[in-house]
């Protein structure tokens, strides 16, 4: 994808360098190249646009939990996984990650599911994992030299 990319930006940045030749002289041979330039970069998009938008059917998925607590943080982790992470779910991804939190991890328990979602939050995590009773103790206090 990078080198469709490359190319891509390439005939972008020939396309406007033409584009702003044929503005300031108003040439029709300058206008025929940069129609020519314009119209390869629609057919490199073209094929971009098969990356981002796969011809693949939706998938329709229904929360395992029907409360509003488990919507508001599945939400939550969503919108975590764009800012923090720049990740944005696809369809499949979100009901794989569904079923990974709530059979695999959580063992079909609502509150498990929920307090798993806000430890990798708080945590910064890209992706789920099994809380051990181990990982959700407090630390133990260290004392500080009060010298320094």
């Amino acid at each position: 994808m990078n080198s469709t990319w490359n190319e891509t930006w390439a005939l972008l940045e020939k396309a406007n360098k033409q584009l702003n030749e044929y503005l300031e002289l108003k040439d029709e041979n300058k206008l025929k190249r940069f129609v020519d330039s314009w119209r390869k970069i629609l057919t490199k998009a073209e094929k971009i646009d098969l990356y981002f938008q796969p011809n693949l059917l939706p998938i329709e998925r229904e929360l395992p939990f029907k409360s509003e607590r488990f919507a508001e943080l599945w939400t939550r982790w969503k919108e975590y996984l764009q800012q923090e992470h720049g990740r944005l779910m696809s369809d499949r991804a979100e009901l794989s990650a569904l079923e990974l939190l709530t059979k695999e991890l959580a063992n079909g328990n609502e509150e498990q599911a929920c307090f798993i979602l806000v430890h990798a939050m708080s945590g910064g995590a890209k992706n789920f994992y099994l809380v051990t009773k181990a990982q959700t103790h407090e630390p133990e206090k260290v004392e500080v030299d009060e010298r320094f």
